[in-house]
């Protein structure tokens, strides 16, 4: 069993499909979402081993560009998906915290992350 938290904290349930074929991972949602509309995304193999990473390679529909990867070691798994680097506020910012973040770039950081990411662990 898996525990999946989403941060920036949201309290939005993603209801989605996985299915691997050899590289590649299509991720698809349940249709019409209560959170966000009906989307694919395809993700590739970056590397394998005792750690697994995947890329995020497309979706559709194609909203902003955008960046991602899923990482798996044993039984833990992490994917975040959000701006490229350079891309808005927060991802040329390196902090320690989501206090930190928001102390160095105000309100505007939190609405950035509600809109542009999404991550679970």
């Amino acid at each position: 069993h898996r525990v999946v938290d989403f941060r920036p904290p949201s309290a939005r349930v993603l209801c989605t499909q996985v299915k691997f074929d050899r590289e590649v991972m299509a991720e698809l949602s349940h249709p019409r979402g209560r959170y966000r509309d009906e989307y694919i995304e395809a993700w590739t193999r970056v590397h394998t081993g005792p750690v697994t990473a995947l890329e995020l390679v497309s979706e559709t529909p194609s909203t902003s560009t955008r960046t991602g990867y899923w990482l798996f070691c044993g039984d833990r798994f992490v994917r975040i998906i959000g701006l490229p680097t350079g891309q808005g506020l927060v991802a040329g910012t390196c902090c320690n915290s989501l206090a930190q973040l928001e102390a160095c770039l105000g309100a505007s950081a939190r609405d950035e992350l509600k809109a542009c990411y999404e991550a679970a662990s």
